[in-house]
């Protein structure tokens, strides 16, 4: 099972329906020819074989061509800001857990000019309780430092990842403000 293949699946089953048939999910629906473990052994595979075609995160293209994705009538070539966008444009889950839960319905099938819709969210998931005044401080210490633009900054020049934008910061703030001490 592969989040990357998860992703990729359910881009290509909302974005093109009519041309994926097969349902979204972590084993890839169609017997390759060649196949690999991982993004890093997808992306070895892909630049030993000639006319090869894969998909890994965006971390691990190094220097390989990528596909331009056809969004309202240009097509989007992949960068940073053109993933923000999506992100920032892409409402939160109706079945979110609580107002502190930030997971998004991400807008693969969007037509908004200068969209790349091919993203994938990375979650913190933690308490918004814990037992003790330090455990909550050092958890709500970690998360603001990852939220912050220099732990973003950090993040995107190790993985090639999008930094948040301001508004979901904010966001993302008011939610590890939440995080506090069980009664």
């Amino acid at each position: 099972d592969s989040g990357t293949t998860e992703n990729f699946t359910n881009y290509l089953s909302q974005a093109a329906p009519d041309a994926w048939p097969h349902e979204a999910g972590g084993q890839w629906p169609i017997t390759p020819r060649e196949s690999a473990q991982g993004n890093s052994g997808i992306a070895d595979t892909v630049q030993r074989a000639e006319g090869s075609i894969g998909y890994v995160e965006m971390s691990h293209v190094h220097g390989m061509s990528t596909a331009n994705i056809g969004v309202g009538g240009e097509f989007v070539e992949i960068s940073p800001e053109a993933a923000a966008q999506v992100v920032a444009d892409s409402p939160r889950r109706e079945d979110n857990a609580s107002e502190h839960d930030l997971a998004l319905d991400l807008e693969y099938g969007t037509t908004e000019a200068g969209s790349y819709p091919l993203v994938l969210v990375s979650y913190e998931t933690v308490c918004e309780e814990y037992p003790d005044a330090t455990e909550a401080e050092n958890v709500k210490s970690f998360l603001r430092y990852v939220v912050s633009p220099e732990g973003q900054e950090a993040a995107s020049a190790e993985t090639g990842s999008t930094p948040v934008n301001d508004t979901l910061r904010e966001q993302l703030l008011a939610s590890i403000d939440a995080v506090g001490v069980r009664d």
